[in-house]
């Protein structure tokens, strides 16, 4: 008899997707470019509360041109990178990925007390979902930190999710509920021995 579920390897290596990086570069570059339209002649909507001011608008081209060029660098980098995003085998996760987890590096199977999916609430427009690595230390990781922005995302994580590791498929060349499945078994499996 064949068992149900495969077998899984000894180190599973997740790429990112070049063609969902791709789509991600360019939308930045769009909303760059909304940006500079933004700044350099502004639209005027009268009946507007935000865009009735010139200045207002200007100002949230900046913060378009400022934010998503920021983004459209990193994608732009993250489509000549090599380096799997996601390395799982029996001791742990290996991180090289984009999001709240980014440059965390090894997360042991032995510090994870649970795997749980947080979802964004309805009311917001875009909804994301995230796979929660609750580890029994949380402190130890944020503080392994050295970044600020990447601690502050880490803090924004564990206040919301109940962790500081949270992870989003969206960069990368598999589904969520795949990587889910990938995560839980190899969890299982180092705790089987």
């Amino acid at each position: 008899m064949e068992p149900l579920v495969d077998e899984p390897e000894d180190r599973r290596e997740i790429p990112l997707s070049k063609t969902k990086l791709l789509m991600l570069f360019l939308g930045s570059v769009a909303f760059v470019a909304g940006g500079i339209w933004f700044v350099v002649a502004p639209p005027i909507m009268e009946r507007s509360l935000i865009f009735k001011h010139p200045v207002m608008v200007a100002a949230v081209g900046w913060v378009s041109i400022i934010f998503f060029g920021y983004c459209a660098i990193i994608y732009f980098c993250k489509l000549f990178n090599r380096t799997p995003a996601f390395v799982v085998n029996k001791t742990g996760l290996t991180v090289n990925a984009c999001g709240a987890a980014i440059g965390i590096g090894t997360i042991l199977w032995s510090d994870v007390t649970g795997i749980t999916v947080y979802e964004d609430p309805k009311e917001c427009q875009v909804r994301f979902k995230w796979i929660c690595l609750i580890v029994q230390n949380p402190d130890h990781y944020i503080d392994k930190q050295s970044n600020t922005k990447r601690r502050s995302t880490m803090c924004r994580s564990y206040n919301v999710c109940g962790t500081p590791i949270a992870i989003s498929s969206s960069g990368l060349k598999i589904s969520f509920e795949k990587l889910l499945e990938v995560l839980k078994e190899y969890y299982a499996m180092s705790r089987n021995g």
